[in-house]
């Protein structure tokens, strides 16, 4: 299943670094900054796939 989303976010040519970065400068709401932050800080790790959706479940709560 990560390969299958891996391989489409190449295929849309998606790259989630620039789409977090444009959403934390976009966003006015403090707090909605920081969650992203903390996401753009998971991504930019060099965690296995498997802890990084981990932690990003962490985040939604």
């Amino acid at each position: 299943m990560v390969m299958e989303f891996n391989e489409a976010m190449k295929a849309a040519n998606w790259n989630p670094m620039e789409s977090i970065t444009e959403r934390i400068e976009e966003s006015e709401d403090p707090e909605e900054r920081k969650r992203l932050e903390k996401v753009r800080c998971i991504y930019r790790s060099d965690l296995p796939p498997v802890e990084m959706a981990k932690g990003l479940m962490e985040l939604r709560g």
